[in-house]
């Protein structure tokens, strides 16, 4: 893991960011291994001996792993550890949930925008990447409510428990029903914004709620496509002076050095710089993914004349990509919590770590059917059918404002053309500023 900085200016937060080779290990055979090092002859240090007995995977951490016949008291220390081990690469302060949700944010926003995981800090490919996402979501639902595993509550391990549930449920309520998600002026502030928002909704909305509000998530995640200043790829990095070697992650190096800093800020939505170069390339010139015929640049009248709706469709793909992966994770994790029942976090702790291992399998196909849908979709008609909300989406483009010189019988492309470009205009003359 490697430290994040989160927002800007004075107004910004330091969190973590992780990425893995994915290699399994048990924590006892860890702990004996690093155990006779520090007694060997030559003393080697936790990391640099794990490296050498984990075929040259660099490392800083160990990310827990709850299964059904896993000791409440053994995740709940594995837990601490973890933290623990964050804590030596920098300190950042507040509620743990909300620093895993970040984490995740950025997690996601990799496997959206096609950003590599081994660049910067040798942290493995996309398919290990991917199964980091459901353990980092279990340790933040023992965060939220830790009701299910009274060692971490005697332990004090938790980092708050309900009470930052019902922190994060009102911060993701403002976020809603604020006009301008993932703006400057939104209700969140600045370190608040849609894929933020994306991510608590993962950890605290069930199934019936997350369908009512997906839509207000993709209006606010495409408004911040082509933002120019939340799209500068800055990739995590070492700070001036540092090595390569200092750049860590879970699976991804470890040393004496600095740790990695990172603004999420510059790689929230990432990357403009990649996007029109490599990941457009890469994703938006795929093949045919069905639906209406796009419609060019320079196309006659008033819609399209300046902004086609095969740019538009590439402007956002990064956009729907993650929006794509968020709903894939929901559909994966689906709860409904009821009325007087447990809330969402424990009701998802429970489904995690009672089917831990077959989630991580049902994982296994999610980036090649997101890179044959998404990736590959060739009109935004085909990209929303591939996010399911084409319907939904039609049905609001049907009482949008016709602009001047528009066709009287519109076709669904041009009505989707036409909502999407509704959704990225700032809401009551907002500015646009912030990240997306």
């Amino acid at each position: 893991a490697g430290v994040l900085t989160v927002g800007r200016g004075g107004e910004s937060a330091v969190g973590y960011s992780t990425v893995s080779h994915f290699n399994a290990v048990h924590i006892a055979c860890h702990r004996e291994a690093a155990r006779a090092d520090r007694l060997s002859k030559a003393p080697k240090a936790e990391w640099a001996g794990a490296v050498l007995r984990n075929s040259q995977t660099r490392c800083n951490a160990l990310l827990p792993l709850c299964g059904p016949a896993t000791l409440d008291n053994a995740y709940a220390e594995a837990a601490e550890a973890w933290w623990g081990a964050l804590a030596a690469l920098g300190r950042a302060d507040g509620p743990r949930a909300k620093l895993l949700a970040h984490d995740v944010r950025a997690l996601l926003l990799r496997l959206a925008s096609g950003a590599s995981f081994s660049d910067d800090c040798a942290g493995g490919g996309r398919h290990s990447n991917l199964r980091l996402l459901l353990p980092l979501l279990q340790l933040a639902c023992l965060s939220l409510d830790d009701a299910p595993f009274a060692a971490a509550a005697r332990l004090g391990v938790g980092g708050g428990g309900a009470g930052s549930r019902v922190a994060l449920e009102r911060t993701l309520t403002a976020l809603l029903v604020a006009p301008t998600i993932g703006g400057a002026g939104s209700a969140g502030g600045p370190a608040e914004y849609a894929g933020f928002a994306c991510v608590l909704s993962l950890l605290l909305l069930g199934k019936e709620r997350w369908e009512e509000c997906r839509l207000v998530l993709l209006r606010a995640l495409l408004r911040r496509a082509g933002q120019p200043e939340a799209w500068d790829l800055l990739a995590l990095s070492a700070p001036p002076g540092a090595q390569p070697s200092a750049v860590g992650a879970a699976g991804g190096g470890g040393g004496a050095l600095a740790p990695p800093t990172a603004t999420a800020f510059a790689m929230e939505l990432l990357p403009l710089a990649a996007a029109g170069a490599a990941s457009s390339r890469a994703f938006a010139g795929g093949g045919g993914g069905g639906g209406a015929p796009v419609v060019g640049a320079g196309a006659a009248g008033g819609e399209g004349a300046d902004e086609g709706a095969g740019e538009l469709l590439a402007l956002c793909r990064t956009q729907l990509r993650y929006f794509w992966l968020v709903g894939r994770l929901h559909a994966l994790l689906a709860t409904d919590p009821a009325a007087n029942g447990p809330p969402r976090p424990q009701l998802l702790g429970r489904l995690l770590r009672a089917n831990l291992l077959p989630l991580l399998e049902q994982t296994e196909g999610l980036l090649a059917e997101l890179d044959s849908s998404i990736g590959a979709a060739s009109s935004l008609y085909a990209a929303f059918d591939a996010l399911g909300v084409l319907p939904a989406v039609l049905l609001e483009a049907q009482s949008l404002p016709a602009p001047p010189a528009a066709a009287a019988n519109p076709s669904a492309e041009t009505l989707v053309a036409r909502w999407t470009r509704q959704a990225r205009a700032p809401a009551d003359g907002a500015a646009a500023g912030g990240a997306g």
